[in-house]
């Protein structure tokens, strides 16, 4: 959908529109092999973020590039101090904004802090500081708490979404998964579908679901860390399985398990392969240690099992037919899970997620106030 002024148009309807972008942290060291300058693209994330991007840009990337500054992983907004910039920096925000594009960032996503749940005072100060930014290539951050989706809240979001003019990149934050509940699914796609310039980053594949209802560009992270944010004032809960081996995604399932996990779970049956373009038909189950090869192919593998995903929903018509697709292809995963714990004589099997369950049953625009297409 074309969205806001002509110059916001042409950002959003030559680079972003329908991409699935890949969130990557700026600690690791870039690579481009696996972006697709067609449908992806990069936010980089955290302090470094420019001259990653820089490197990148120096090395002939001609995929979009944004940085992520996440100054909500360590701040939360006040109606005070909404955008967190170092006091050194005499041009607050719009010094952030300046440096973000001369690294080479398509456009500059704003140093937003944690809007914590029912914080309107912290939001309507986003809002105010927002409309006095000029909407030429800047997305405004809103890292919000994922109470903020609950059916209580959601209107008082929703308005204050309206309310800024640019395009707004939607992160929501939470423990595990933080938005797995059906009301919360429901109001974030309600919140895509009915306003036209609204990405959602930093998740996982709750990107597809958001592209699928009408956002105008999602991220998915390339680690747990960067899958789901945390509000600053916690510290991440870990998961009992946590063993240090990397994350992978075991499209099949439509979930992701660490290596060492699928490992030990398929160790007595023959594991499952996968025939991304990182895996070439190698089985799964090779994702067992900590090294940082092991790590960055698992990275690799992550962004590569889901690229036909991405080209499939985007084969379809906006509207109606990528929501009928993305539901089908939810529930031919959830039917997946009775035959794999048979097949791995499991009575537990892996668990399924919350969030695919109800991309699988919900029905399509269940509940929502909005119809598209």
């Amino acid at each position: 959908m074309p969205f806001g002024s002509a110059a916001e148009q042409s950002i959003a309807d030559r680079l972003l529109l329908d991409r699935v972008l890949q969130q990557r942290s700026a600690h690791w060291k870039p690579h481009d092999a696996a972006i697709d300058p067609e449908r992806s693209g990069v936010i980089m994330t955290g302090p470094r973020a420019g001259t990653r991007v820089a490197d990148l840009r120096g090395r002939g990337c001609v995929a979009p590039l944004l940085i992520d500054p996440a100054a909500y992983i360590r701040h939360k907004a006040t109606a005070e101090t909404p955008f967190i910039v170092p006091t050194d920096r005499l041009g607050g925000v719009e010094w952030e904004i300046c440096a973000q594009r001369n690294a080479g960032a398509d456009a500059a996503i704003t140093p937003t802090g944690h809007i914590a749940a029912d914080d309107t005072a912290a939001l309507r100060a986003v809002v105010r500081k927002a409309v006095t930014l000029d909407r030429d290539g800047v997305i405004v951050a809103l890292p919000i708490h994922t109470d903020w989706l609950r059916p209580a809240s959601f209107d008082v979001l929703f308005e204050a979404c309206r309310a800024i003019p640019h395009v707004k990149a939607v992160i929501p934050s939470g423990q595990f998964d933080p938005i797995a509940l059906t009301s919360r699914i429901q109001n974030l796609r309600r919140l895509v579908g009915t306003l036209d310039d609204v990405a959602v980053i930093r998740t996982d594949l709750a990107a597809f679901d958001a592209v699928a209802h009408g956002a105008v560009f999602a991220a998915i992270g390339d680690s747990s860390f960067l899958r789901h944010a945390v509000p600053p004032d916690q510290r991440a809960w870990r998961s009992s399985l946590d063993d240090g081996t990397p994350d992978i995604l075991v499209p099949l399932l439509m979930r992701y398990n660490s290596g060492l996990e699928v490992a030990e779970r398929y160790a007595a049956v023959e594991p499952p392969r996968c025939a991304c373009s990182t895996c070439l038909g190698r089985d799964l189950a090779r994702f067992t240690t900590d090294s940082k090869d092991c790590k960055a192919e698992a990275r690799a593998h992550n962004v590569a099992a889901v690229a036909p995903w991405h080209a499939e929903l985007l084969a379809e018509p906006a509207g109606h037919s990528r929501r009928r697709w993305w539901r089908h292809h939810c529930a031919l995963a959830l039917a997946r899970y009775d035959d794999v714990s048979r097949n791995i004589n499991s009575l537990d099997g892996f668990r399924i997620p919350g969030a695919l369950r109800v991309w699988a049953t919900v029905p399509l625009d269940a509940g929502s106030s909005f119809g598209l297409g």
